[in-house]
């Protein structure tokens, strides 16, 4: 039984235990069946856009549908303005349902940026989804979000109490015109907890970007594999040296911080006097490195590389600390440096599968 001190002390902490546990289960709709919320189209330099609000009961609603068309290839932000309510809680991610219908010359990136009543800005975007209007449901994660560069106070953390508006819509490159529709929208706190690993698409070897020494050489080719066609690098060291081929993908918008690392599926063959290969994750603010030992292996390998084995690289530079920020995870690089003892230095590496593991 409860004394009379410890009932008064439990009732004391009730509202703030009570407020803890509403924040972690908040949810505001934005454009779902849950709730339309009043937003309004904000003007983007060189685009020419237009809103249309569809209601539920119409095909596809609540939706908001944007076209646009953009003159130039900078990036420009395409955003609808959203009032913040009063105590405003701390969101952990968007859940969003995005389906783009654009030019071939056009890239589009759904985006969030909240605005404080100092006129402060905190932004977070996506990889870029794909433009044959097919829909794309993801979830942003709103735990790590960036500061702007015309903010005031280095470091100041987002309030979300003191919020006064925010933008929720797409980034937009390249010249050119396209419709983008956003329903399923909505800021939860809710929790995602993986119960199976995640397989990563992986990008055509095109539309990676490749680092190289000067004095290598290397090709690229999607290698069948079965039915399945497979990224791979071929590269040569000359010169007995110091060198590096560093292929970069791209990653899309998941729940990093949700899952506690990778499980990568390659066959690899490196250069005599090099061990194995070089694995980075980069999250903007540096380039960090795995420390498990990734062997070459001349059949289909898997190996798992938790998200705490990665270490920031000496060359990199980061504003915060120096652990990962798995929550802001861009890209990865599967590659390899180091000085072959070879005559001809040759190499390659192919990736299968990469997946995130809860």
């Amino acid at each position: 039984m409860l004394n009379a001190r410890t009932t008064r002390l439990f009732l004391l902490a009730l509202p703030a235990m009570l407020s803890v546990l509403m924040a972690q289960d908040a949810f505001m709709p934005l454009c779902a069946d849950g709730g339309v919320v009043k937003a309004a189209l904000q003007p983007a330099v060189g685009v020419d856009a237009s809103l249309a609000a569809l209601p539920a009961g119409e095909a596809g609603g609540p939706l908001w549908r944007i076209a646009f068309t953009k003159k130039g290839a900078e990036r420009r932000f395409v955003p609808l303005t959203i009032e913040a309510p009063a105590a405003m809680p701390a969101f952990k991610a968007l859940e969003v349902t995005v389906a783009a219908n654009a030019d071939e010359a056009v890239a589009i990136r759904p985006a969030i940026m909240f605005f404080d009543k100092n006129g402060d800005a905190w932004y977070r975007y996506g990889t870029p989804v794909g433009t044959d209007g097919k829909a794309a449901t993801l979830r942003m994660n709103l735990v790590s979000l960036r500061r702007t560069n015309f903010s005031s106070g280095a470091g100041k953390e987002l309030d979300w109490s003191g919020l006064s508006h925010f933008w929720v819509g797409f980034l937009a490159d390249g010249e050119g015109a396209g419709r983008v529709e956003l329903s399923n929208a909505s800021l939860t706190s809710r929790p995602y907890v993986p119960t199976a690993p995640l397989e990563i698409a992986l990008l055509p070897i095109q539309k990676w970007s490749l680092g190289i020494d000067k004095a290598a050489t290397q090709s690229t080719a999607m290698v069948k594999d079965g039915d399945v066609d497979v990224p791979t690098v071929s590269f040569r060291f000359p010169l007995n040296r110091h060198m590096f081929v560093t292929p970069v993908m791209p990653l899309p918008e998941a729940e990093y911080a949700s899952y506690k690392g990778l499980r990568l599926t390659y066959k690899a063959k490196v250069p005599a006097g090099i061990k194995g290969l070089l694995i980075m994750l980069g999250e903007g603010g540096g380039s960090f490195y795995t420390t498990v030992a990734v062997p070459p292996s001349a059949d289909w390998r898997s190996i798992e590389l938790p998200f705490d084995s990665f270490m920031m690289a000496s060359w990199s530079k980061k504003l915060s600390g120096s652990d990962l920020d798995v929550s802001n995870i861009k890209s990865i690089t599967i590659g390899c440096h180091g000085s072959a003892t070879g005559d001809n230095g040759e190499g390659e590496i192919a990736v299968k599968k990469l997946e995130l593991m809860p």
